[in-house]
């Protein structure tokens, strides 16, 4: 709590509980560091014997003797990096010299503790401060230790920027100082103040003007040290650090007939700072009730004109055309040739839009903030604006003693400036810089008046600008999520819809995947278990036949030798008619040689349908499958009764062997024809029906398969979903919609090939099937 900068007499009350909480609990081992940081604050209270000395009513020689008798490393880290940080605070730099390496022999034993990172940012500040008494050795030592912790320090900043970006200024600053980078140094001790200031690091902001003090006191600026000693004298006040003040008073005795003409309480770095200026007659002191100058009547404060302007800033809730109002407004009042608008964007002055007289105004309002560069502006002269949060108007700018030797004003030759903040409930929002480089004394009182309160309507306007931007853009990123949670509902709902008919799809093809394969096994048992017998039967017919000749022969014979038979025998020889039976048996034997034959080539139909053993793609004759799926279908295209059959018409052409899965094909060729003898059966009685399969070469590379009938046809609706699963025109039982789905799946996904469908009601329909010949 004390090297962040919390006001010391709120913590020295949390410290005294927390005392008294250590000592009723016993804990001894937390007892000693609370104990030295009493002291530590205690000494730069001024309640100490000896503010130079951390010895007092918390912490004496005989704890010191204790700890180092301990040597418990960690207590020792605390209590020398304590010594050092009060010595530090005192410019008491033998002392420093003593403690720090002592702190630095233990500091890795506090890796966990916040004074870890603290002890390489006092470790840097030291170096800096002592480096100009060290040998030409030992500052080539503290040099490089210097550029490991700053390497260190960047590290930190760039993870966490609100706690390290003031510490990383001030280390610039002091390195720029030992660089006789003037200028840069200027730069980096505005920066640390503000940002400390920003932060409440109320410790860092005195420690940061106080080295910015004796920076401008060793170039011989007397006048701009004592003011930043000013600001140091009253950050060390706020943090409550009444030791130091006394402190400082003794060093600078100035400084205590200053402060005496001061009134602390009104405040807030350096309230009071008075600019004089050369030209008599244009005097401005900044911040006072009174301001003497020589106003022409034309200066005057319109009361209607700066109503009218608040009138139309308030009513302004865009932010761009907020700030070309602003900056409209600002150039036509105060007498300006050209300003700047800057605005506070992600913690750093940024320019929000810019504008310059000639002919008329012209405002140029960025799109994006830019960077501000000493090119552009002065930014000694805004920072400290910022900083103080107080108004500075220059009559003759280059002959100024607090700015003339910034860059810009150096190189322009600047004459009149007018910079004032744009605050609101106590926060800077922003700056509004204004120059005139005709004349000096441009800008006076009443015109500055009249910015103040521009700029106090403008602060309002700019907030309500921000949040309403806010608000669009929050509005604008809701529709967009909204927009997109839509967009990622209907592409769960189109990936859902997919899924459920791939999954009909899958369905589909295992029901009809199990049924074919059912239909196979059946088919190929049935084809096996007929096969023996009539390969029996077929084989001894050949060896009937032969033994019946030989008894025929034999009868012959015996009747030729035989000149006269019994009655009994010729009589029965006449009742049998000998000649018939000979032929009639012959015509028995050849019509069981063709039943034989007929169901063997029915079995081998059977059994290339099935075709259970080809899972593989293979080269297939696709007539031999036609004609073994037609063998199948054979008795539902003569039906019992007078009805007459349904003709089968082939018209083969020359197709190679196809590259296919004879098997599916097979599949295909049977649903096609089971549906075209369905739609023809009712209607055998009114027409001679008839189906038709073509087969022909497309191309070299394509063949076509037709399967046309002279049915009823099909609606445009009906055909339009024939291929979808489960759509069936057959009465329920009758059906189950799955045939053609399969079928198209086969050609399409398994062929590659196209499965397609011509019909008209009352003409008849006709299934088209082209697969490539190397499908696969």
């Amino acid at each position: 709590m004390v090297v962040i900068g919390m006001p010391l007499p709120e913590v020295a009350q949390k410290q005294t509980l927390y005392l008294e909480l250590l000592g009723k609990i016993k804990q001894d081992h937390g007892l000693y560091p609370a104990r030295i940081w009493r002291q530590l604050v205690q000494n730069l209270q001024g309640d100490a014997p000896n503010g130079l000395r951390l010895a007092g009513e918390y912490f004496g020689p005989s704890d010191r003797a204790t700890l180092e008798i301990a040597q418990n490393r960690m207590l020792l880290f605390f209590l020398y990096f304590a010594e050092a940080f009060l010595a530090y605070i005192f410019k008491d730099w033998p002392t420093v010299k003593e403690k720090y390496p002592l702190a630095g022999d233990y500091q890795n034993s506090a890796f966990s503790s916040l004074l870890f990172c603290y002890y390489h940012v006092y470790d840097t500040l030291i170096n800096c401060a002592i480096y100009p008494e060290l040998s030409p050795e030992d500052q080539a030592i503290a040099w490089d230790s210097i550029q490991a912790n700053t390497a260190q320090i960047e590290i930190w900043r760039q993870a966490a920027p609100e706690n390290y970006q003031s510490k990383w200024d001030l280390i610039q600053a002091e390195q720029a100082r030992l660089q006789g980078h003037i200028p840069a140094a200027m730069d980096y001790y505005d920066h640390a103040i503000a940002s400390a200031q920003q932060e409440g690091f109320l410790a860092e902001v005195a420690i940061a003007a106080e080295r910015a003090a004796d920076f401008y006191y060793s170039l011989g600026r007397e006048k701009i040290a004592n003011h930043y000693l000013q600001d140091a004298y009253y950050a060390y006040e706020r943090w409550g650090a009444t030791a130091k003040m006394k402190a400082l008073l003794q060093e600078h005795p100035t400084l205590h007939r200053t402060v005496l003409q001061q009134d602390y309480s009104s405040s807030s770095l350096s309230p009071k700072i008075t600019l004089s200026h050369s030209n008599p007659n244009a005097k401005v002191t900044v911040n006072q009730s009174t301001l003497t100058h020589s106003a022409h009547s034309n200066d005057m404060l319109d009361l209607g004109t700066v109503l009218k302007a608040t009138q139309v800033l308030s009513g302004q809730i865009r932010l761009p055309q907020l700030l070309e109002q602003l900056m409209s407004l600002a150039l036509e009042n105060a007498g300006a040739q050209q300003g700047y608008l800057l605005l506070i964007e992600e913690g750093t002055l940024q320019i929000a839009a810019s504008g310059q007289i000639e002919s008329n105004i012209r405002v140029q309002v960025e799109t994006e903030p830019l960077a501000i560069s000493k090119t552009q502006l002065p930014l000694s002269l805004v920072h400290y604006v910022q900083r103080t949060q107080e108004s500075v108007v220059l009559s003759h700018a280059v002959d100024e003693e607090l700015f003339s030797q910034d860059p810009y004003i150096q190189s322009r030759q600047i004459q009149s400036i007018l910079c004032l903040p744009i605050v609101q409930q106590g926060t800077v929002l922003g700056l509004l810089y204004l120059e005139n480089n005709l004349t000096q004394g441009a800008f006076t009182r009443d015109r500055l008046e009249i910015l103040k309160i521009l700029s106090a309507q403008a602060a309002i306007s700019i907030e309500n600008a921000r949040l309403y931007r806010r608000l669009t853009e929050y509005n604008h990123h809701l529709e967009d999520k909204v927009a997109e949670r839509t967009q990622e509902l209907q592409q769960k709902n189109q990936d859902l819809e997919s899924t459920l008919i791939e999954l009909r799809r899958t369905q589909t093809q295992l029901i009809q995947t199990e049924k074919m394969s059912s239909l196979g096994q059946m088919v190929a048992g049935l084809a096996h278990e007929i096969n023996n017998p009539i390969s029996f039967i077929g084989g001894n017919i050949v060896y009937a036949r032969d033994y019946f000749n030989d008894l025929q022969e034999v009868i012959e014979l015996y009747q030729n030798e035989v000149v006269s038979l019994k009655p009994s025998l010729a009589k029965r020889l006449e009742d049998i008619d000998l000649d018939f039976l000979y032929q009639d048996i012959h015509d028995i034997f050849n019509s069981m040689q063709k039943g034989s034959d007929r169901i063997r080539s029915i079995i081998l139909g059977l059994r290339n349908f099935s075709r259970l053993d080809e899972s593989q793609s293979k080269m297939a004759d696709i007539h031999e499958g036609l004609d073994s799926t037609l063998s199948l279908v054979q008795h539902r295209l003569n039906p019992p009764g007078q009805q007459p059959g349904i003709k089968i018409h082939k018209t083969y052409g020359e197709l190679p062997r196809v590259n296919c899965y004879p098997s599916q094909l097979n599949q295909v060729f049977l649903n096609l024809l089971n549906n075209a003898i369905d739609a023809l059966l009712p209607f055998t009685e009114q027409t001679q029906p008839k189906i038709t399969i073509t087969t022909a070469m497309i191309d070299a590379n394509r063949i076509q398969i037709q399967f046309s009938d002279n049915g009823p046809g099909m609606s445009e609706d009906v055909s339009q979903k024939i291929f979808d699963p489960f759509f069936t025109t057959k009465p329920v039982g009758q059906g189950t919609g799955l045939g053609l789905s399969i079928s198209y799946q086969i050609i399409t996904d398994q062929h590659n090939g196209q499965l397609s469908c011509d019909t008209q009601p009352g003409q008849g329909s006709q299934f088209t099937i082209e697969i490539p010949i190397q499908s696969i």
